[in-house]
């Protein structure tokens, strides 16, 4: 067998990582037939390029099985059904488990309307939102999706020194002809599983994503762990913050103040909220129609393609192609795991005495 170029990524099927991972979650406590449905989202977020929300996030999860913080058996409960609107409670069950229940649910309750929203609440961790939403589009549907963290308090509002609400991501997947418009991104400048992985290799942010103690601009992650600590900017900045302020508002109202279950009621009762959601799906068909959906979308995803490119750059790109064109090179070679990723994954095997998966051999 030929030696592997010195440049080329050492990669792992799919198949061997979500048994991996499965195995690591079931010894951490999680029931087998929740085990496949995390670690198959885990492994779906690295396929398209989420490497922070993927299987970066197995130890967290391992540690809070273990610990009692997440649920190890159950099922989402449907507090609430009306034929547009459900009401969820997640029991603290992982979050992969819950957002496919909701999913599901969602879709179903489009088939007769037109627009459909389902509001979570105690949800474990979510993870990536990206994973969810691609079979929202395969379904012609519209697929929007808000998460917020009620007990988590690492966004200091424009003008704040302190932390007060969470990153509160936002998520999105629209129909096109081709690969579906996909984004997921948090209101805030940067993520808390971006800021633990430049502090576990010791490096600084990009750009200045965090406030310090004083409330000054900062790119040094170390300044969270300051006492007293800083917090993650919203997302725009010392000049934009107001907007990302904004979309973080949105995303509580419609999670944590829609589901009853948000900031309030985790401080009055003590109660551990994990995580509160809402998801909308929209089906074009019922208002202008499907064909003239796709049409206007194809128009404007062509007008970005042949946009003319700012110097020095490979011009505009539509959110989501780059992740689709990697899911379908990954899945044909094999995952490149980021390298915190395969430590991670190294220390995992060694703790529960799991092999970690072979590489895939040319």
């Amino acid at each position: 067998m030929p030696p592997r170029a010195v440049d080329e990524p050492v990669r792992h099927a799919p198949r061997d990582l979500i048994r991996f991972a499965g195995d690591v979650l079931a010894a951490a406590g999680l029931a087998r037939r929740h085990a496949g449905i995390v670690a198959s989202t885990f492994v779906e977020a690295d396929l398209l390029g989420y490497t922070t929300h993927g299987l970066a996030m197995l130890p967290m999860f391992a540690d809070g099985l273990e610990a009692g913080g997440i649920a190890r058996d159950g099922e989402p409960d449907v507090v609430v059904r009306h034929a547009a609107h459900a009401l969820v409670d997640g029991a603290l069950l992982p979050g992969p488990v819950v957002m496919r229940r909701v999913v599901d649910l969602a879709l179903d309750l489009s088939t007769s309307q037109a627009v459909a929203g389902v509001a979570v609440r105690r949800s474990a961790n979510t993870a990536c939102l990206a994973t969810y939403l691609p079979p929202v589009a395969a379904a012609g549907r519209i697929g929007v999706l808000f998460v917020a963290s009620p007990g988590n308090a690492a966004v200091a509002p424009p003008g704040a020194a302190r932390g007060v609400y969470g990153t509160d991501p936002i998520a999105a997947c629209i129909p096109t002809s081709g690969d579906p418009v996909l984004f997921d991104f948090a209101t805030s400048a940067t993520t808390n599983r971006m800021t633990e992985r430049a502090r576990r290799a010791g490096e600084r942010l990009p750009f200045d994503a965090l406030v310090d103690a004083a409330g000054r601009p900062s790119d040094d992650p170390a300044c969270l762990d300051a006492d007293p600590p800083g917090a993650i900017a919203p997302l725009g900045g010392a000049h934009g913050g107001h907007k990302g302020f904004a979309l973080a508002l949105l995303g509580e109202a419609l999670t944590g103040a829609l589901s009853g279950f948000g900031r309030a009621r985790a401080a009055a009762h003590g109660e551990r909220p994990g995580s509160a959601c809402f998801l909308q799906v929209i089906d074009p068909a019922a208002f202008a129609g499907r064909e003239s959906f796709l049409r206007e979308m194809d128009a404007l995803v062509d007008a970005v393609a042949r946009a003319a490119p700012a110097q020095g750059s490979d011009g505009a790109r539509i959110p989501g192609r780059r992740a689709f064109a990697l899911r379908r090179e990954q899945t044909a070679k094999g995952i490149a795991l980021h390298p915190d990723v395969a430590a991670l994954l190294e220390r995992l095997g060694e703790r529960y005495r799991i092999a970690r998966p072979a590489p895939v051999r040319d």
